[in-house]
């Protein structure tokens, strides 16, 4: 039993179980902060290696871009580039994968759902339904043509409202004319551009969307 005479004495650690301490605490932060780096650059590289080729260079235009939209003079095509839907943003729906299997539980459970679908169906359903847009992408150009550029527009315009597209943000500028069109799914821009003589035109270019197709592999 202490006397009211008695000293106590605080003990403090020693600084160099205070420092072993600090170190320890150091080298967890190091390690914890090297896993994570390392596993966001083995993710991203996955990613990069699962997202498949980016633009592939074709030689021909397949029936389905023929079908859905008009072609001025096909032989005269000087390059066709071509990007599936699937492989362009195949590491997006890869990263999107748990966040939709963690939160479709939830979503289903406050959304609408339709008495006769079941929970399992509804599930499945919201985790396979793409993030991204998947339609195929393409570009292609023409180059050094002879032909009046604003004799291509109203030739492009005449042809797009004949096949029901619906033209928008149209310009006709001295050396460029340009105009979006879309039907359906399939909606692209058409921009044509005037050479130096103001006669002739030095390049034109479509880049389309269309629904994915399986012409040239995925």
């Amino acid at each position: 039993m202490p006397h009211k005479n008695d000293t106590v004495v605080i003990q403090e650690p020693p600084m160099q179980q205070i420092g072993r301490q600090r170190s320890c605490i150091k080298r967890t932060c190091f390690i914890g902060c090297g896993c994570m780096v390392f596993f966001i650059a083995a993710f991203a590289i996955l990613l990069s290696i699962l997202s498949g080729p980016r633009e592939l260079e074709i030689h021909e235009l397949g029936a389905d871009i023929r079908d859905a939209i008009p072609i001025y003079d096909p032989e005269q095509v000087f390059s066709i580039s071509y990007r599936p839907g699937v492989a362009r943003n195949r590491a997006l729906e890869y990263a999107a994968y748990i966040p939709k299997t963690v939160l479709s539980p939830i979503l289903v459970v406050t959304g609408d759902q339709p008495p006769e679908t079941s929970f399992i169906r509804s599930v499945a359903d919201f985790v396979q339904k793409p993030v991204a847009d998947h339609r195929d992408m393409y570009a292609i150009e023409w180059r050094n043509l002879p032909t009046k550029p604003s004799f291509l527009y109203d030739f492009h315009t005449r042809e797009y409202e004949s096949h029901d597209f619906t033209l928008s943000r149209q310009i006709e500028e001295p050396g460029e004319y340009r105009f979006s069109f879309k039907k359906n799914d399939v909606e692209g821009v058409l921009v044509i551009t005037a050479d130096t003589s103001g006669i002739g035109t030095s390049l034109m270019t479509i880049d389309v969307f269309i629904p994915t197709h399986a012409s040239y592999g995925n």
